[in-house]
C-alpha cells in the first residue's frame, strides 16, 4: 500500500535535474559575457612583483640656501664743506682717480686725491701732516715734480706750492699756492661714482653730492648659527643674479651679527657686469658630508617593534627575502648611509 508522502517524492526527484540544468546554463551564459573577470588577479594578490634596489657607493652631500645681496665693498661719500651753488658735477660710473674733478662750486673745483686720511684743513707752507703727504704723492703721480726735488715726506714747503700753482694753473682756477679746505677731496683707491645725489644749481651747503663706491663687488647674506660650519672662509657659493645668470663667490669673512644669525661676505670670483648697489641674489651651496659611503634607499629601511634597524633582503626572487639587521648613519635626500650592513651590490626591497 502506498504512503501518501511518495508523489512530493517523485516530484522532487525530477526537479533536481532540471535546477542542476539550470545553474549550469546560466554559468555559461555569465562567462559569455564576462569571460575574463574570474581570471584577473587584484593588485593585492599575494604574489605581485615589489620594487627593488640595491645596496650601492655614493657620496652624501648637504644643500643651503640663503637670499643676500651684491653690493659694492666699499662705500664713500662726497660732501661740500662750505656755501655756494653747484656749477658742475661728476657722471655716474665715471671713474675716480687722482686728478679727477668730483664737482665744482661757483665754478671752483673739487678733485679727488688718493689717501686714506679724509680733508680736514687748508694746507699750506709749513703745513705738516699725512695729509700732507698725500697731496706730495699726488703731484708727483700727476707728473708735476719733473724735476724729482719734491721730497715726498709730509712737509708742505715753498717747492711744494709752487708745483700747487701749477697745478692750479691747469685747473683753471685762482692760482694761489695754497690748497683750501674742501678744493681737494682724499679718497680710497678703487673707486667709481655710484650715484649723483645732487644737481647743477643745487646749493652745496654742506650736503651729499656723491657716493662713491668701489669696483670690487662683495655679497653678503646672513645664516643661522647652527649652519655657519656648512660657510667656512674659502667655500665656494654659486649666486644668480635677478636675470638668472650665476657667477661663483668665495666666502672671505664671518662676523656675528646678533640674535643667532652670522653675516657672510663673499667675493665674486668673475665680477659680473650689473649695478652694484644692493642687487638682490639668490645663493646656494652644497656641503660633502660623506664620500664613497655604503648607501642604500631611505625607503628600504624598516624598523621592527623591537627597535631594530633592516633591510629586507632578496634571495632567489623578491618572494625569498630575509631581514637583515643594519646600523645607519648620515641621511641625504633619499639616501641613507649603512654603517654595517649587506655588502654593496645586495639587492633589497624598496616598498
Amino acid at each position: 500500500m502506498h504512503s501518501f508522502d511518495e508523489p512530493p517524492r517523485r516530484l522532487s526527484r525530477l526537479r533536481v535535474p532540471f535546477l542542476v540544468a539550470s545553474a549550469v546554463a546560466a554559468i555559461v551564459i555569465w562567462l559569455v559575457f564576462y569571460p575574463l573577470s574570474i581570471f584577473e588577479s587584484s593588485p593585492t594578490e599575494v604574489g605581485t612583483q615589489r620594487d627593488t634596489g640595491e645596496v650601492r657607493v655614493a657620496s652624501l652631500t648637504e644643500s643651503f640656501s640663503a637670499s643676500g645681496t651684491l653690493t659694492a665693498e666699499q662705500e664713500w661719500t662726497i660732501l661740500h664743506p662750505g656755501a655756494g651753488t653747484i656749477t658742475e658735477i661728476a657722471e655716474p660710473s665715471s671713474a675716480v682717480e687722482t686728478g679727477s674733478v668730483l664737482y665744482r662750486v661757483d665754478n671752483v673745483p673739487t678733485v679727488a686725491v688718493l689717501g686714506t686720511v679724509p680733508a680736514y684743513r687748508t694746507m699750506t707752507v709749513d703745513s705738516v701732516g699725512a695729509d700732507v703727504e698725500q697731496l706730495e704723492q699726488a703731484l708727483v703721480d700727476l707728473g708735476y715734480d719733473s724735476s724729482n726735488l719734491l721730497s715726498v715726506d709730509g712737509t708742505y714747503t715753498s717747492y711744494t706750492a709752487s708745483l700747487v700753482e701749477l697745478w692750479q694753473t691747469d685747473l683753471g682756477t685762482t692760482v694761489t699756492g695754497t690748497i683750501d679746505y674742501g678744493t681737494v677731496a682724499f679718497v680710497p683707491g678703487g673707486l667709481h661714482v655710484g650715484e649723483v645725489l645732487a644737481s647743477t644749481g643745487d646749493p652745496a651747503n654742506g650736503t651729499e653730492l656723491l657716493a662713491l663706491e668701489s669696483n670690487d663687488l662683495v655679497v653678503l647674506f646672513d645664516v643661522e648659527v647652527g649652519d655657519l660650519e656648512s660657510v667656512a672662509n674659502g667655500s665656494v657659493l654659486e649666486v644668480r643674479l635677478p636675470d638668472s645668470s650665476e657667477f661663483a663667490a668665495e666666502v672671505r669673512n664671518r662676523s656675528n651679527a646678533g640674535d643667532g644669525l652670522w653675516m657672510i661676505e663673499a667675493s665674486p670670483i668673475d665680477a659680473p657686469s650689473v649695478s652694484a648697489r644692493s642687487t638682490p641674489v639668490d645663493l646656494n651651496w652644497t656641503v660633502d658630508l660623506a664620500t664613497d659611503a655604503t648607501v642604500v634607499s631611505a625607503g628600504a629601511i624598516r624598523r621592527l617593534d623591537n627597535g631594530e634597524t633592516v633591510v629586507e633582503v632578496v634571495g632567489t626572487s623578491d618572494l625569498d627575502t630575509q631581514f637583515v639587521v643594519v646600523e645607519v648613519g648620515l641621511q641625504s635626500g633619499s639616501s641613507v648611509e649603512l654603517l654595517s650592513g649587506p655588502d654593496v651590490g645586495t639587492v633589497v626591497i624598496e616598498p
